[in-house]
Parts: C-alpha cells; structure tokens; sequence
C-alpha cells in the first residue's frame, strides 16, 4: 500500500493485495482504513490504518 499527504489530508496511491487476496478501501479526507482479504475459505485478514503525521504518512495495523 502507498498514500502520500498534502498537509494532514491522506491520499490513496495504491494497494496492491497478494495473490489469492483482495482489497477493500475505506476513506475520509484524515485517513484511511485498508482490509487485505483472503479469497479463499480460510477467511485470513489484515487490516491496516493510515493517516498522516507532520505530513508524512503513517501505518499501524488494527
């Protein structure tokens, strides 16, 4: 995943999930909410969260 900030504004650039994944993005104009979700049965998710710090963009994982 990449984002880019314009002061604390958060911009999608791009996700890119894993093969056998897919991506589902949620936003508003501070962050981002991203949930890599594996396609098949076994239900795997990652789920991370982004927003911008001094103008820079930060990740954590929920």
């Amino acid at each position: 995943m990449t984002a880019s900030c314009t002061g604390s504004a958060i911009s999608l650039v791009s996700a890119v999930p894993s093969v056998g994944y897919r991506v589902h993005v949620e936003r508003n104009t501070s962050s981002l909410e991203i949930e890599f979700e594996s396609t098949s049965r076994d239900g795997h998710e990652t789920h991370l969260k982004a927003s911008c710090t001094d103008g820079v963009p930060t990740f954590r994982n929920d």
